[in-house]
């Protein structure tokens, strides 16, 4: 399906898409399976995601549901952030930039389930304007 094809979310519209290649898993299930803690692996991985976030800034992305599902493992190249579905960026306005947590609840900061997410935001674009 291509942006143009359909309008699913009935706003007039186009749908953006990014296809990924196909992961053999994601950080949750490597967990589960391992059953132990590799603490070179896990240092790996966290570096690879903290590229891949500081990228998505560098183009004033915001992933807003980073979480161990949303990193895919890939045999070759090691660890990719995914899932970008709740994504936003500066220049556009997004239907989440409503919530108070735009992506995965149970992954939100307790800050922003307590209610401090203005004071967070406020803090945040004076501290990361690039954001």
């Amino acid at each position: 399906m291509s942006a143009l094809d359909d309008d699913p979310t009935g706003t007039g519209l186009p749908v953006q898409y990014i296809i990924f290649e196909c992961a053999e898993s994601d950080v949750r299930e490597q967990a589960l399976i391992d059953g132990r803690f590799d603490t070179a692996w896990a240092l790996r991985t966290l570096h690879q995601v903290a590229v891949g976030v500081r990228q998505l800034h560098g183009r004033n992305i915001v992933h807003q549901d980073l979480k161990p599902s949303n990193v895919l493992l890939f045999e070759t190249v090691g660890s990719k952030v995914g899932d970008l579905g709740s994504s936003t960026n500066k220049e556009n306005s997004s239907p989440r930039d409503q919530f108070d947590v735009a992506g995965d609840r149970t992954y939100a900061p307790p800050d922003l389930l307590y209610g401090y997410n203005t004071f967070l935001k406020a803090h945040l674009a004076v501290a990361y304007p690039r954001l």
